[in-house]
């Protein structure tokens, strides 16, 4: 079973993946942190998850510091020990980081987590299908650590975001040719990272507006993680 990679991205266990790395690129995340909160196998209450996103940006900090801020000094995680198991769980692979390949890392997640052993209790065709996903999904990961160096959990997200929004064919060719053509490219910031241009011309900055001086970065719920009523 093979799959296009925009179709894989749209997978529920692919887009738990992509969390897992985004926060461990970036623990700011709230989106990312959301979800895995949301994942079914920790059986955190919706309830009480919204409770810790409210107190989070009553505070304006962001999620993952709220819950290690107030993780030994309330009584928050009494009522659903979950809670603290991710948070130990991501705070020790992020601490991993350092040292290992972001594929070790969310091989870690994976099983540590029991995300693996959770598909094992499905309907013998849908675990194997979510198993063929998880590994075609993988197999991107580990191309892209054999072609580069200096991997990193941000520089891995960065990629991945590539491959999304364009395919994995353009994304090497944006990689492998940019450096060799003689022509003038127009991309945004963010989709400039990394590619190290002889040249790069910023347009359009103006004062107070970009770059911003202060940004609000509001934290919304995405429809598709809230359960029906």
């Amino acid at each position: 079973i093979s799959i296009s990679n925009q179709g894989l991205f749209s997978r529920e266990e692919i887009k738990d993946i992509m969390a897992f790395i985004k926060i461990m690129s970036d623990v700011s995340d709230n989106i990312a942190l959301f979800r895995i909160l949301s994942m079914p196998l920790w059986k955190i209450p919706m309830d009480e998850i919204l409770s810790w996103v409210q107190e989070a940006r009553q505070k304006s900090i962001p999620l993952f510091f709220f819950l290690k801020n107030i993780k030994e000094s309330t009584d928050l995680f009494k009522k659903n020990i979950s809670g603290k198991m991710v948070h130990d769980l991501l705070t020790e692979l992020l601490e991993q980081t350092r040292r290992e390949l972001p594929s070790q890392i969310l091989g870690l997640f994976l099983k540590k987590s029991g995300y693996l052993k959770d598909i094992t209790l499905l309907e013998t065709s849908e675990a194997y299908e979510k198993t063929r996903y998880i590994a075609q999904f993988s197999e991107i990961i580990l191309k892209y650590e054999a072609n580069n160096q200096h991997i990193t959990m941000l520089s891995l997200s960065e990629y991945l975001g590539l491959i999304e929004e364009f395919g994995e064919n353009q994304t090497c060719g944006i990689q492998e040719n940019f450096s060799d053509i003689d022509r003038i490219h127009i991309q945004t910031v963010h989709a400039s990272k990394g590619l190290e241009f002889s040249y790069v011309f910023l347009v359009n900055l103006v004062n107070e507006r970009f770059p911003a001086k202060h940004r609000d970065e509001p934290f919304e719920i995405p429809e598709s993680l809230i359960p029906e009523a």
